[in-house]
């Protein structure tokens, strides 16, 4: 018990790290994508002719501080994506130092503006009572600010470092002691003033450490990567700053914020699409940067992981199972979307235009995704009706979603065909719906076939056959639709217009679905064909042979009705030897070669007459 309870401790210590690390290094995201999106040129315009300009030419500092800004705002990014967490609070803590000592010069300025008004006004209030009336609250502030600052500082025992942070106050104390309000004004910038100089030597005390922080970790960063190589590192970076969980939350917040706006914008042409439209819309608005097409890549892959989760944990499967290496499931579509966005240009394009093409490319990675959801139910489905699972619950689930599977493709097909115009992208999208949609049809078929064959009294001798016949079928029909679509792209290519990514879709798509499937099946054939020939040559069991070996097939463990007769005198199911010599040509039992070098049946010396048991 105490050992579990440390374990669930661990793990809560574990996520409260990595959601303490995303919380830390996400406003670098927000940061880097602002900073993509800004144009230098326009920001230098707007900054020209803003008010902070004058005509004289006096504000020409203004000018080139917003520009060491805006490039000291990426090597901000930068540095919270790589510095280590303990630095990072730091850094946070030095930021919000800096705002509270900020919003204390606001503070003291604002108590200067009130007392010159109130010099100025028509009845001026000088008297003691009005005066600290006026002060108290904002000697309060003051001091709360200072506690503050001091307790992030960890100065708080330090009484002349608590004094120094009171410098706001002096414009406060001074007029307390009798001040004339005319020279609160040089009290208060003698103060800020003060606390400028003090925050300057404190930022180049900090730079020097940061200096050696950033040279220690150059230095083990080239360590490990000479140690272990690029691509462990760039993995262990990966993993350690968890930066799929940062683009996640990223891209989730941008989503959400833009679909409020949309929300609040109720007049917005776009609603008159519906909310699908609006959706895409959301969508496509935070795929114009970079950054943002990231973050939507990584928001894909999560979604494609928990629906492949979710899937296997529905079908009794251990989710666990799914993860390949260090690779997740779902990390296919993120990758399939982000090279489809890369070669189409995606981020560049107009926001109607991006909508459009945004739309194909997720029904590409909807395809993605079905795909993977049959490789995860088939071998479920076959699995149940070979092994006879008396589970009821088991098989209508993996029914179900097997049915889903070949009904959802057909049903997005159709509605490709009433959205858009054919093409050989869209081509392509349509015979991958199509051919998913054949897979789990042949699959349940199958599953059928198997499931009648269990509930029979004697076993369907020729199921094996049945089922190679369906497998071919389905074959077949995948390597007609592979070549429809190239002859379409070959006529579009010719006829049409021509371009070097739709014939190299055009290669791939030939190469990976005609080509190889064309080898692939005639292999099979071969394979089995030379199967069914070494069987053929084998006699048949007689009645009396049945009787004498009275024994189940040692391939299937099943009653035998009928059996061949192998050269070393073996008994086995006619089909069930047929599948054992698709894999090697030795005997189950004995281990003895089936066949001679020149392919005729071996003999074997039983003069005794007995068969060997």
């Amino acid at each position: 018990m105490w050992s579990l309870l440390q374990d669930g401790r661990v793990c809560d210590e574990a996520l409260l790290r990595r959601g303490l690390v995303v919380a830390l290094r996400l406003p670098s995201l927000f940061i880097a994508d602002a900073w993509a999106k800004t144009d230098p040129e326009a920001l230098h315009a707007f900054t020209r002719n803003s008010r902070l300009v004058d005509d004289s030419g006096g504000g020409h500092h203004v000018v080139v501080l917003v520009e060491m800004l805006y490039y000291a705002s990426l090597g901000l990014a930068l540095s919270l994506v790589v510095m280590p967490p303990r630095h990072l609070v730091h850094l946070y803590v030095v930021v919000i130092s800096a705002v509270l000592v900020f919003i204390a010069n606001i503070l003291s300025a604002r108590f200067v503006q009130e007392e010159e008004s109130y010099m100025t006004s028509s009845l001026p209030t000088d008297t003691a009572s009005e005066m600290v009336r006026n002060v108290a609250p904002y000697l309060l502030l003051q001091y709360g600010i200072s506690s503050a600052v001091a307790q992030l500082l960890g100065v708080r025992r330090h009484l002349g470092a608590r004094l120094v942070l009171l410098v706001y106050s002096l414009p406060l104390l001074t007029r307390l002691c009798g001040m004339p309000v005319s020279e609160l004004s040089r009290v208060h910038h003698a103060s800020s003033t003060f606390m400028l100089l003090l925050s300057v030597l404190y930022l180049m005390n900090k730079l020097m450490m940061a200096m050696e922080v950033i040279r220690n970790g150059i230095n083990c960063a080239l360590t490990t990567v000479y140690i272990c190589g690029w691509f462990e590192f760039l993995v262990a970076i990966w993993v350690q700053m968890c930066l799929p969980l940062q683009f996640l939350v990223f891209w989730i917040i941008l989503f959400t914020v833009r679909l409020y706006q949309y929300y609040e914008a109720d007049s917005h042409p776009v609603w008159s699409e519906g909310w699908s439209v609006v959706l895409l819309a959301s969508m496509s608005d935070n795929c114009g940067s970079p950054l943002g097409f990231l973050g939507a890549c990584v928001t894909v892959t999560f979604l494609s992981e928990a629906v492949l989760r979710t899937a296997a944990s529905y079908l009794g499967r251990d989710a666990r199972d799914l993860s390949r290496g260090i690779l997740s499931p779902g990390f296919t579509e993120g990758v399939i979307m982000f090279c489809l966005g890369i070669q189409t240009g995606l981020v560049e394009l107009k926001s109607a235009d991006r909508i459009i093409l945004l739309t194909v490319v997720l029904f590409v990675v909807l395809s993605s995704l079905i795909q993977s959801l049959f490789e995860i139910s088939d071998p479920v489905l076959l699995w149940l009706a070979a092994s006879q699972n008396k589970n009821i619950s088991k098989h209508v689930r993996a029914v179900v979603l097997s049915t889903f599977l070949w009904v959802f493709p057909i049903v997005m097909a159709a509605r490709i065909c009433r959205l858009f115009d054919l093409d050989l992208w869209l081509l392509i999208i349509l015979s991958s719906y199509i051919l998913t949609s054949l897979r789990v049809l042949g699959a349940l078929f199958i599953y059928a076939l198997v499931i009648f064959d269990s509930l029979r009294r004697l076993p369907f001798e020729h199921l094996d056959d049945v089922i190679y016949y369906t497998k071919c079928l389905v074959h077949v029909l995948e390597f007609s639709i592979a070549v429809v679509v190239v002859g379409y792209g070959v006529k579009r290519s010719v006829l049409g217009s021509w371009s070097w990514l739709n014939s190299l879709i055009l290669v791939l798509h030939s190469y990976c679905n005609v080509w190889q499937r064309l080898q692939s099946g005639w292999s099979s054939y071969l394979q089995r064909r030379e199967a069914m020939s070494r069987v053929s040559t084998m006699t048949v069991a007689s009645s009396l042979q049945l009787f004498t070996h009275d024994d189940l097939c040692a391939i299937c463990y099943q009653r035998m009705i009928s059996a061949r007769v192998t050269p070393c005198q073996h008994l086995f199911h006619g089909v069930c030897l047929r599948k054992w010599l698709f894999i090697q040509d030795y005997c189950p039992i004995c281990h003895q070669k089936i066949l001679n070098v020149s392919g005729e049946v071996s003999q074997v010396d039983h003069s005794d007459g007995q068969l060997p048991r």
